[in-house]
């Protein structure tokens, strides 16, 4: 399969980045402000599924590709802030909550060292994750990060055992089928099931698989996207503040409707490639890579701060 090298950073990634982690955290704040912020989630997805599988694609192609090699990164940039998050929370959830609240709380420090903390919400609260008494869970948040794992649990595996049997063209139309059915699914468990929807992988991996698509598309074509690099920017910003305060908790998502946030940043990061766009020129101001390098430890504490408050203030 012919493959491009392309450059490792884009300083671009990291205002996107930071474009998501800040919506995140003002819906959070107050949902009123910008009603579909949670899509910031949605952007981390397909941010994560290209970068990723950028590396995979790579790797496999020159034949150094190491499971092992790439476990390990992923651990050693995941675990340490989080294992300093899960203990806080556990810590202050002891001295602040009720003994049955604080129970719960352990419950969910266990499953999130398993990278288990979707299927901990979805199979023992089974509850909205936009319903009011959520806000009181400090480890709420940290379903984005079962899912992503739970991927890069299965994703390398699979393109270990399939990637080199496929030809460009092919191999772009299965990751194109794979995305279209989990979106299908996301549609339909969101009104049958939306809690499950919501949290759980089969419903997401469509995001993270659009990812995938970009990653594969960069790397395989030959700079096509600078004649159009200007407008899939425009088109693809325009889609992703539209999402930011025309989508809301009451709409039915995800599913057909995550398409927008989705593809608006796949093609963020398709135009982005080719240093074409005053967009990308905008995401690359320092203010904002700086947001986007300390993204991950913002999106970690920002939310057991906002839920500790709540409860200290029902209380």
């Amino acid at each position: 399969m012919a493959i491009n090298k392309i450059n490792n950073y884009r300083a671009d990634l990291d205002g996107l980045r930071a474009i998501a982690v800040l919506s995140v955290v003002v819906f959070h704040i107050d949902e009123v402000l910008i009603p579909g912020g949670f899509v910031g989630v949605d952007i981390f997805f397909v941010l994560s599924g290209y970068l990723i599988s950028r590396y995979i694609f790579e790797k496999l192609n020159e034949q150094s590709f190491s499971l092992a090699e790439f476990y390990r990164r992923r651990i050693k940039r995941i675990a340490p802030a989080m294992l300093v998050v899960l203990l806080v929370v556990l810590v202050f959830s002891q001295l602040i909550m009720l003994p049955n609240d604080a129970e719960k709380v352990a419950e969910s420090v266990i499953w999130s060292l398993f990278s288990l903390t979707n299927f901990y919400f979805y199979s023992s609260e089974d509850l909205s994750y936009f319903a009011s008494v959520m806000n009181e869970k400090p480890l709420l948040h940290f379903w984005t990060l079962g899912v992503e794992e739970q991927f890069y649990l299965i994703w390398p595996v699979c393109l270990m055992l399939f990637y080199r049997y496929f030809n460009t063209r092919c191999f772009l139309y299965l990751l194109i089928f794979l995305a279209t059915c989990s979106f299908i699914s996301a549609q339909y468990y969101s009104v049958v099931s939306p809690s499950f929807s919501y949290y759980m992988l089969p419903t997401r991996a469509g995001e993270l698989l659009i990812g995938a698509i970009v990653a594969h598309l960069i790397l395989s074509s030959e700079n096509k996207a600078k004649k159009v690099g200007q407008g899939l920017s425009i088109i693809g910003s325009l889609m992703i503040v539209w999402s930011f305060f025309y989508i809301s908790a009451e709409d039915i998502f995800p599913g057909i409707l995550a398409l927008i946030p989705t593809l608006g940043t796949a093609f963020l990061i398709y135009s982005g490639q080719y240093k074409v766009s005053w967009i990308s020129w905008l995401l690359e101001r320092k203010p904002l890579v700086y947001i986007g390098l300390i993204s991950y430890s913002t999106y970690l504490w920002h939310w057991p701060i906002i839920a500790f408050l709540t409860t200290a203030y029902l209380n």
